[in-house]
């Protein structure tokens, strides 16, 4: 991995860590082809990575094409599950989560707090909290997701000043490339932001989306916590697997909410 020498130092050790996590499932896919089983050590490992290597994954699912080769895809397995790889991240302790959640929200009523999460993103976990949820933001995010920023600005440099001969910094330097990194860098900074999540809410409240849509009231939001009204509905993706019309609605409202 030769590449590595140029880059930084100080970005060396972050990228051993992300190069461990991924090294032997790559080299296996690039051997043997992509498996049902290697997809799913490979949605794992996306996951194990971060909120960047996430969201990168997830832009580079809607470019079939690209991914299948980046996949060496020759057995034409399915990648949908690439799409929603944001869900059902590594569960975040629960006491530290609540030493958080205390830090911010003075009013907190731990005997509220259900201790099992209802979803566990990239960037923050959800709990039942009395008639409401909290969001909690995981802990040094912000930090991570910066880094990790940081190393695939330099990877792009690298890319387009130098030959790379390396396969495994090929093949990442065309991923991070496809990828428009200002936009990558804006929308993670706002979704790292919870307060960012609450006004975006409350804009799409003030809308006229017809009696069959209800926006849950925000409740409580800082940067690190969210607290608002619990509404009980069935997960998108499972939705739009069975409705094309819904899932076209849902994707026009998702293009409305960039807008705003």
């Amino acid at each position: 991995m030769t590449f590595i020498k140029k880059l930084p130092k100080k970005y060396h050790p972050r990228l051993f860590e992300i190069m461990s996590i991924h090294i032997d499932n790559y080299l296996e896919i690039k051997k043997n082809g992509l498996t049902k089983e290697l997809l799913d050590e490979f949605i794992n490992n996306i996951k194990e990575s971060g909120p960047v290597g996430i969201k990168m994954v997830q832009w580079a699912a809607c470019n079939s094409n690209y991914l299948n080769g980046f996949l060496n895809n020759i057995n034409n397995i399915n990648l949908d599950g690439l799409k929603i790889v944001h869900d059902n991240c590594e569960q975040q302790d629960v006491d530290d989560i609540i030493d958080r959640i205390k830090e911010d929200y003075d009013d907190f009523d731990e005997s509220q707090f259900n201790k099992e999460p209802l979803g566990i993103g990239s960037i923050a976990q959800v709990h039942k909290y009395g008639s409401n949820i909290i969001k909690v933001r995981h802990e040094d995010v912000e930090d991570i997701i910066e880094e990790d920023l940081n190393i695939f600005k330099e990877i792009v440099k690298l890319g387009r000043d130098d030959n790379l001969e390396d396969f495994f910094a090929v093949d990442y330097f065309k991923i991070v490339n496809m990828i428009d990194i200002n936009v990558l860098v804006k929308e993670l900074k706002e979704q790292v932001d919870l307060t960012k999540e609450a006004s975006n809410i409350e804009k799409v409240a003030e809308q006229d989306l017809g009696n069959k849509v209800k926006i849950p009231n925000v409740i409580f939001s800082t940067e690190n916590i969210l607290i608002e009204e619990f509404i009980k509905g069935v997960n998108i993706n499972k939705i739009t697997e069975k409705d094309k019309i819904i899932k076209y609605k849902i994707e026009t409202l998702v293009i409305f909410l960039k807008m705003i």
